[in-house]
């Protein structure tokens, strides 16, 4: 069930306003948070904050039908063979973004093939990415983040709301994000249809979808929470915990 438990340390840092902002600082035990936040500055927290722990990092792999792909890799074991920067300048450079080169796709039989080395394998089938172990459906203006396999829960923020997938098995964590949008015109511009045959019109985010596995978390530009289609109440210090990605352990609907 999701419940009230005082938060665990996790360090903020704020980055600029670009898609990916990343802060490196060591701490003690090396716990960084990895921040992405979004392509236009706004108010509130940032789209997600990812715990990490150097030298692994996320990187950026570019755009593919209009999906962007971000993978966990480790800066001393993995990245090295994909560009030529040292040890010594990853462990100091902060504020840097750090990207992998361009990924060819191997096409057939109606699958495309993506890999990073012999580190990640996703394919693009029918409209839908498959990592091997989730399927998530292409979108434009969406983001897929993959993280090494491994065992128990995964915590992650989402527009500073903690999320804990729980498990006691051996998985692979992705996370895959996409928001839905309407067209707005400037005060006074309904009525005049020459403003709109210019194309001035803004975009607005109506609903936020962040998918895990098989959960599904929406959040409305009314600030309404549901996790797969059930509402949630976002707290201080309130944890929204996952079992396994498959189900969701919520306390009963809140009250409208």
């Amino acid at each position: 069930m999701v419940h009230s438990t005082r938060r665990p340390l996790f360090r903020r840092f704020t980055g600029s306003s670009a898609l990916f902002s990343l802060a490196c600082v060591f701490l003690l035990a090396g716990c960084v948070r990895e921040e992405f936040r979004d392509t236009t500055p706004r108010a509130g927290p940032a789209l997600f904050s990812f715990p990490v722990e150097y030298p692994r990092r996320i990187m950026e792999a570019g755009t593919y039908h209009g999906t962007n792909l971000y993978f966990e890799v480790d800066l001393e074991k993995d990245a090295l063979p994909y560009r030529g920067w040292s040890k010594t300048q990853d462990a100091n450079v902060t504020g840097q973004r750090l990207q992998l080169p361009p990924m060819v796709p191997q096409i057939g039989q109606g699958r495309e093939v993506y890999r990073v080395g012999d580190l990640y394998h996703i394919e693009l089938y029918a409209g839908r990415w498959d990592t091997g172990s989730f399927k998530y459906p292409s979108r434009r203006l969406s983001s897929l983040y993959l993280f090494k396999p491994q065992r128990g829960e995964f915590r992650f923020l989402f527009r500073g709301q903690e999320v804990a997938i729980q498990t006691d098995r051996l998985w692979q964590p992705s996370v895959y994000y996409y928001s839905e949008e309407e067209n707005v015109f400037p005060e006074g511009a309904e009525d005049d249809g020459r403003r709109k045959q210019r194309g001035r019109r803004l975009q607005q985010v109506v609903r936020e979808v962040v998918q895990v596995g098989f959960t599904t978390i929406e959040k409305a530009a009314n600030g309404t929470w549901l996790v797969n289609q059930r509402r949630f109440r976002p707290e201080p210090g309130r944890v929204l915990n996952i079992r396994s990605g498959l189900r969701t352990d919520l306390a009963p609907k809140a009250s409208k």
